[in-house]
């Protein structure tokens, strides 16, 4: 086809305004979404209206780590059961040193005083409605959509004008710049994948593939093998790992005695949103008590605890999703999943420190009765129980949990 000078200008200036729009928006989203990190301010998407006035539903609300020196009426940023809040201190309690707080929306007092080892930090400006597309960008459509838009303004460049190769050489540099900070936001899900190359030796899929056409299949128990020596040598925190048959979930148990240490922190311990998979501060780190918790993020990319939330959407999911094993320094234990729930984050399901008596049986029995699916499997007050927990879609104050009975140990 042969295009007429005015067509080739045409074309010409229609290909740079789309250059220059696509441009603008990967600007933006530097600019709004990783640069603050730079300055150690956190962005972070307000997800309530708790705030409201002060800080509007949707807003993106930038956050910086005190200095100290937090006084009555100023705002805060915490954690409080895994899930980031923002509310205004109204007490100051010096001798247990903790916060009252309270949303300026709401009438009343939070319940839950704020542990002063739990302030992430304090707001320092916000931008309206801009929460929406950054919390889009975290999702992995987002980070497509913000890949596919890098290449394209990356081709456009290139095909525009041989006269403008030392633009095209800067554009490249700013790309290569943008992909490598896109890189760096998936840390922990590098870091994972590193520790499952060195450390875990996982044979069901090569069993899987070396059993096709036959009845043969090896035991439980021959499906994964952790070297904990080599772990423990990188963080002496690690007390298991914890592996999903049939499922990618496979990683580390990670132990401080609290439960805050290991939210926002990987098992190299640097700071990531995903965090790690950890064990309840007041349980055993041999996992021999009668009702274990072991939290994790739920994750936009399905990884940590991400996958859970498949036993609430598919109700077939459950049925080649059943086993899950812990694995500690010579042992290994597999559990059968005979409930999961959404519940509240007061719940009694985060009760531990049972005994094997009545008290702990109808615990364990009023888990199953509350499934979501009924599973035909009822523990009993000698058995050992696992709650996996993590974040759930119904809202800030509610969590998925999905609890696993010890079926069998070697």
């Amino acid at each position: 086809m042969i295009f007429s000078d005015i067509e080739v200008l045409f074309l010409k200036r229609l290909i740079n305004i789309i250059s220059s729009i696509i441009l603008l928006i990967l600007i933006l989203i530097i600019i709004v979404i990783f640069a603050p990190k730079l300055f150690s301010i956190e962005p972070m998407v307000v997800v309530s209206g708790s705030m409201e006035p002060s800080y509007m539903k949707g807003s993106l609300l930038y956050v910086k780590e005190s200095a100290g020196g937090i006084q009555t009426g100023d705002v805060i940023t915490f954690y409080r059961n895994g899930e980031l809040v923002t509310h205004r201190v109204v007490e100051i309690n010096t001798d247990e040193k903790t916060y009252i707080t309270k949303g300026d929306a709401n009438q009343v007092n939070d319940v839950q005083p704020v542990a002063w080892s739990d302030v992430v930090g304090v707001p320092v400006f916000d931008i309206p409605v801009l929460g929406y597309p950054a919390s889009f960008i975290g999702t992995a459509q987002g980070k497509l959509v913000f890949i596919v838009l890098l290449i394209i303004f990356t081709g456009i460049t290139v095909l525009t004008d041989k006269k403008m190769e030392k633009s095209i050489s800067i554009s490249s540099y700013h790309g290569d710049h943008l992909f490598k900070i896109y890189s760096d936001y998936n840390t922990s899900d590098k870091t994972y994948e590193k520790l499952q190359d060195e450390y875990a030796v996982d044979d069901s899929k090569k069993d899987d593939d070396s059993t096709k056409g036959s009845e043969a299949q090896s035991p439980w128990y021959d499906d994964i093998d952790i070297d904990f020596a080599g772990l423990r040598s990188e963080n002496p925190d690690v007390v298991g790992w914890i592996y999903f048959e049939n499922e990618d979930i496979s990683y580390p148990v990670m132990y401080s005695g609290d439960n805050s240490y290991y939210l926002r922190k990987t098992f190299k311990r640097e700071h990531a949103t995903a965090g790690s998979i950890f064990l309840e501060g007041s349980n055993k780190t041999d996992f021999s008590d009668c009702h274990t918790i072991i939290y994790g993020h739920n994750m936009k990319n399905l990884s940590m605890f991400g996958k859970l939330k498949h036993y609430n959407r598919d109700e077939n999911y459950y049925d080649s999703h059943q086993y899950f094993q812990i694995l500690v320094d010579g042992k290994k234990y597999r559990y059968q999943i005979f409930s999961y729930e959404t519940v509240s984050d007061d719940s009694d399901e985060y009760t531990v420190g049972f005994e094997p008596d009545e008290t702990f049986g109808k615990f364990v029995q009023r888990m199953a009765a509350s499934s979501m699916k009924d599973t035909g499997i009822v523990p009993t007050k000698d058995d050992k129980v696992v709650t996996l927990s993590t974040c759930s879609t119904s809202g800030e104050t509610y969590r998925f949990v999905v609890h696993g009975v010890r079926v069998d140990e070697h």
